[in-house]
């Protein structure tokens, strides 16, 4: 069985870290950045079969990962990871409610994610 390539974006390096580790345990294969730049320069370079992005970064946020994953047609399974509150409302009003898989409320449910991960088709 082909194991599933994920990235993981976020600027939170201990919550990076520990969700890498987390997933790496269940059999995912995993990259990681802190660096939304890196992030964006990694799905250029890989393949992937999800990417979880958070929100909030500095220099670039995870909804201006999410316009360029999609306006080059990658077919990849998008989530948002967010504390934010009203992120589906925000991601509504900038149109991108149809191109994220799902979002992850921080903190996050671990098997919740697990479960959307496993179920991605």
């Amino acid at each position: 069985m082909l194991k599933e390539k994920i990235l993981i974006v976020e600027d939170d390096v201990e919550f990076c870290d520990l969700l890498a580790e987390a997933l790496r345990e269940e059999g995912f294969v995993v990259a990681q950045t802190n660096d939304p730049i890196k992030g964006k320069a990694l799905l250029e370079k890989g393949s992937f079969a999800a990417v979880l992005l958070d929100y909030k970064m500095p220099g670039l946020n995870g909804t201006e990962l999410v316009k360029k994953i999609k306006s080059e047609g990658r077919s990849m399974k998008v989530f948002i990871i967010s504390g934010r509150p009203f992120i589906d409302k925000i991601l509504e009003t900038e149109g991108l409610t149809e191109l994220v898989t799902a979002v992850i409320p921080k903190p996050v449910d671990f098997d919740l994610l697990l479960k959307k991960l496993r179920n991605m088709k």
